[in-house]
């Protein structure tokens, strides 16, 4: 399946609620994942493409909403970085 990646570039943090995604970006990146990949084998994807650097190994985690959305985040963190949206 086809995922559209989706920035979050503008996410604001406060003591009391968190993180909150101020503003996104659609981008023109799509990522194809299987239903063999690995939230590993995703992250490797988005290094690939650019949008992570090879550091993000180990530091970011995947949360799967269900299989049109996933979101990539910081662990340490938690801060969320961005989305993937599966292309219809």
């Amino acid at each position: 399946m086809k995922y559209n990646l989706v920035d979050y570039f503008d996410v604001w943090f406060n003591e009391e609620e968190g993180y909150t995604v101020n503003d996104i970006a659609r981008t023109n990146i799509v990522i194809d994942i299987t239903d063999n990949d690995s939230d590993d084998d995703i992250i490797n994807k988005l290094i690939d493409v650019g949008f992570l650097k090879h550091e993000a190994i180990n530091h970011v985690a995947i949360e799967w909403f269900d299989e049109s959305m996933l979101e990539i985040f910081e662990l340490e963190s938690g801060e969320p970085l961005c989305s993937l949206e599966k292309v219809n």
